[in-house]
């Protein structure tokens, strides 16, 4: 009887962590930001775009190889789901019981920083390589493509 109270007791320890071990939140677009700007991108403001497929307005930044455009959402629940509607080769976005397919005017490169989700349109490896350091790995989008096998087209159809 004893022992079976350890062990409850030890696994009830590791089902519900403190507020000490509790993940931290993730990093807010301006920390994406200046994070990015500290890897060499100039990362200039732009305003805002509301795109049709994601409720909170993108925050739109130049820099010289090509635009990225960042969603900051609610929580990391919220930028996940809206991560996950977006296509392998990120040509496609679901939003709700809508798909819609997107002409970019470069290769799309998508990346997600818990509750922040980043598109990059562009074929720069310098920047693709700040954008990886700082976000990891890209959840979709081209692989190594070149704007010269990516047609140019509109930036929404």
């Amino acid at each position: 009887m004893l022992r079976a109270l350890a062990v409850t007791a030890a696994v009830g320890l590791l089902v519900a962590p403190t507020a000490s071990q509790a993940t931290p939140p993730g990093p807010t677009a301006a920390k994406i930001v200046t994070a990015l700007r500290a890897k060499g991108l100039p990362m200039t403001p732009k305003g805002k775009l509301r795109q049709p497929f994601f409720e909170p307005p993108a925050r739109l930044y130049a820099n010289p190889e090509g635009g990225v455009q960042m969603w900051q959402f609610r929580d990391e629940r919220r930028a996940r789901a809206a991560a996950a509607g977006v296509s392998g080769d990120g040509s496609t976005v679901r939003s709700g019981s809508k798909i819609r397919l997107m002409e970019w005017l470069a290769p799309p490169h998508w990346f997600r920083g818990k509750s922040v989700v980043v598109l990059y349109l562009g074929s720069d490896g310098p920047t693709l390589s700040a954008l990886r350091n700082v976000l990891g790995a890209q959840f979709a989008g081209r692989k190594g493509a070149s704007a010269a096998q990516h047609p140019t087209k509109m930036l929404v159809r």
